[in-house]
């Protein structure tokens, strides 16, 4: 007997979202006959149901749970930083509460034996010569002890390397587009290349960076953000530049000030951004004894530029 061929019809699944056409999958029908015009519209019909269906049950879920994953993620890290920083704070408190326990008598006795240096019944030669004893060993003391914190926090709260400043770019790249895409704007960032490296601790550096990006997309505007680095001697300059808004000059003054404006009607913070940054900056000049860093703010043609120092 004849055994009738199977006859194959695929037809692509598209679902339309946003205007943007999207393929989310094929259907595949088998016949053993031709389908007839009305076959092919009902199966048309078809095949966009399943599309919308699928699309909205599949792709949007699982872009929902990708979202989750990273929220978490950034929470995570979030937290993770927040219990460093509290652990370096709580070594920071006890280191400087022993010094202060361990030398709180010294400068009261120096300026004592001062005044009697200077009195003109005392033995003037005998105080200098204790305030000068007491003073090298007041030095001494402070001495052991401020090193000795430092070694601490060395230990506990900061991991320094040498790191390409490409690799911040990078992943400041990715952060804005997707602040972006949260907020809704068309706001993309671009970078000079560069073979600038950094000696820094990665978390904070990449946190830095974070605050500024996300001080600048307060700012809902379409437009383009750059970033560019330059070698500076013991330090590379690093330059934020938005090209979608201009700061006046009492703006970029006070940018790295706490003000009132940092205060909010319940009595909490807020648009401390900047202030965090700057402090990021400093303690990478403290900590790696390289001074020169700076952090500011200032208006051009370009735009607004944000410019801070990190240590090589």
């Amino acid at each position: 007997a004849h055994q009738p061929t199977d006859i194959h019809r695929r037809s692509q699944l598209f679902a339309v979202n946003d205007g943007e056409c999207l393929s989310v999958g094929v259907l595949k029908v088998v016949t053993e006959r031709p389908l007839s015009d009305n076959e092919v519209v009902s199966l048309e019909l078809v095949s966009n149901y399943l599309a919308s269906v699928a699309y909205h049950s599949a792709v949007r879920v699982a872009r929902g749970y990708m979202e989750l994953e990273e929220l978490e993620e950034e929470a995570g890290r979030i937290s993770y930083e927040e219990n460093r920083m509290h652990v370096q704070n709580m070594v920071m408190d006890n280191c400087l509460s022993v010094i202060k326990h361990e030398t709180v008598y010294y400068p009261s006795r120096i300026k004592e034996l001062a005044e009697q240096a200077l009195s003109p019944n005392g033995n003037s030669a005998s105080a200098v010569s204790d305030m000068r004893e007491l003073m090298d060993y007041y030095s001494s003391v402070f001495g052991i002890l401020s090193n000795c914190a430092l070694r601490e926090l060395d230990g506990t709260g900061f991991s320094f390397s040498k790191i390409e400043l490409k690799e911040f770019f990078e992943k400041a790249k990715v952060y804005v587009a997707r602040m972006a895409k949260k907020k809704g704007i068309d706001v993309t960032l671009v970078y000079e290349e560069t073979d600038c490296a950094v000696m820094a601790d990665s978390d904070l550096v990449e946190y830095l960076f974070e605050q500024l990006l996300s001080a600048a997309l307060v700012i809902e505007k379409n437009g383009t953000l750059m970033m560019r680095a330059q070698d500076a001697g013991d330090v590379v300059k690093v330059e934020l530049v938005d090209n979608r808004h201009v700061m006046t000059s009492d703006a970029t003054t006070e940018l790295f000030t706490p003000t009132r404006g940092n205060i909010n009607a319940s009595g909490g913070v807020n648009s401390m951004e900047y202030l965090v940054a700057k402090e990021i900056v400093r303690l990478h000049e403290d900590f790696t004894g390289k001074h020169g860093g700076r952090m500011e703010a200032r208006s051009d043609i370009s735009g607004t530029v944000i410019l801070f120092t990190l240590p090589k």
